[in-house]
């Protein structure tokens, strides 16, 4: 499962102003919201791929419930596994470039910070373009994040009402 998808497609009207300047704090704001959000009690992501699919997953401590189709897996992880999936996909806020506020954007009576940032290509796939292409970013006031998207995925993240799918 990728920390780097996040949310379903959620309403809202974006305002973005001129073109934003690059900032090293702002990848440290996007890494502390993706780091935020493997402390969270639970999580729910629905992630849409171009090619038409739909992947669910619910996140409950350390359990984590998958979907991808016909049938929900339950895989529980060791103590810390939450924040070690982060890890492997960005170890620090240095491996985060081209990071950058682009405006604001109000979703669902939440207003949220919108960046775009560029996350390292996981190993092993440093040669595929969208291994480690642009990404955006939705984060709440609260600093968790509630949307991710890139040229062919959009997720979107919940922390409100989650139950496991199954036992």
């Amino acid at each position: 499962m990728r920390i780097r998808l996040a949310a379903s497609a959620l309403a809202g009207s974006v305002l973005v102003g001129p073109a934003a300047a690059v900032h090293s704090d702002d990848c440290a704001v996007i890494f502390k919201a993706f780091e935020a959000m493997t402390q969270v009690p639970a999580y729910a992501s629905v992630v849409q791929l171009a090619t038409g699919i739909t992947l669910r997953s619910v996140v409950i401590g350390e359990v984590v419930y998958a979907h991808s189709g016909e049938k929900w897996v339950k895989i529980t992880m060791q103590p810390g596994g939450r924040l070690d999936m982060l890890k492997a996909f960005a170890p620090s806020p240095d491996s985060l470039s081209d990071c950058a506020r682009v405006g604001t954007e109000t979703v669902d009576g939440r207003v949220m910070t919108i960046y775009t940032y560029v996350p390292p290509a996981p190993q092993g796939l440093e040669k595929i373009h969208e291994a480690g292409g642009p990404q955006k970013l939705w984060i709440g006031a609260d600093g968790l994040p509630y949307r991710t998207t890139t040229d062919t995925i959009d997720m979107g993240i919940s922390y409100a009402g989650i139950t496991p799918p199954i036992p």
